[in-house]
C-alpha cells in the first residue's frame, strides 16, 4: 500500500475497515524500526558516557616514567637546580592544566583546537619578519589595537568593512558577552 500522507478525521472516516487496519500495522512497524534505532543510539551514547568516565579517572594519573627521554647527565659540580627535559616540562605542564586541556571532551562550545587564535599570531609574526621589527613603540602598539580589533569583528561573524566604517564615523563594534 502506498503512504496516504497526512489524513485528516473527515477522510479516515470515509476509509474503509480493510484500508484503516493496513495503516495502523504499516504505522506499528514504523514506531518499532524507530524504537530499535531510538535504543541502538542509547546504548552508543551509554557507551561513550563510560568511555568518558574511564578517561577522566585515567587523566589524573601520569603515564610511567618508562616512555620518557631520560634527562641528560650533568657533571657533578654544577650548581644549582638541574634543567628538566622538554618531555618532563610538557608532562607537568599538562598535569598542571589538565582541565583546560580536556575541556573541549565536556563542553561542546570548546573548540578541540586552537586555530583562529594561531592564525591571528601568525599574521603578527610574519609582519615582524617582513619588516625586522617595528621602528618606535607606538607603530607595534596600533598595528596590534587594529589587528585584534579585525580578529574580533570577524570571529563574530560581521563585515570587516562595516565594523572598521563604524569605527572611523565612532560607532564601534563591540561584543556582547558570547559569540555568535
Amino acid at each position: 500500500m502506498k503512504p496516504l500522507g497526512r489524513l485528516d478525521r473527515e477522510q479516515l472516516n470515509k476509509l474503509n475497515k480493510e484500508t484503516l487496519i493496513e495503516l495502523l500495522l504499516n504505522a506499528l512497524s514504523r514506531i518499532s524500526e524507530l524504537e530499535k534505532q531510538v535504543a541502538a543510539q542509547a546504548a552508543t551514547i551509554q557507551k561513550l558516557r563510560d568511555e568518558i568516565a574511564k578517561n577522566r579517572q585515567n587523566s589524573s594519573k601520569l603515564p610511567s616514567s618508562g616512555n620518557l627521554k631520560k634527562p641528560k647527565t650533568y657533571s657533578l659540580r654544577q650548581k644549582g637546580r638541574r634543567k628538566q627535559s622538554p618531555s618532563k616540562n610538557l608532562l607537568d605542564r599538562l598535569a598542571k592544566y589538565k582541565s583546560r586541556v580536556l575541556a573541549f571532551m565536556y563542553d561542546i562550545d570548546v573548540p578541540f583546537d586552537n586555530n583562529l587564535t594561531e592564525r591571528d599570531i601568525r599574521v603578527v609574526k610574519v609582519k615582524q619578519k617582513v619588516s625586522g621589527a617595528f621602528c618606535i613603540h607606538a607603530g607595534s602598539d596600533v598595528f596590534y589595537t587594529i589587528r585584534s580589533y579585525i580578529s574580533i569583528v570577524l570571529k563574530h561573524g560581521h563585515n570587516m568593512i562595516d565594523a572598521m566604517y563604524g569605527a572611523f564615523i565612532g560607532q564601534p563594534f563591540i561584543p556582547s558577552g558570547g559569540m555568535t
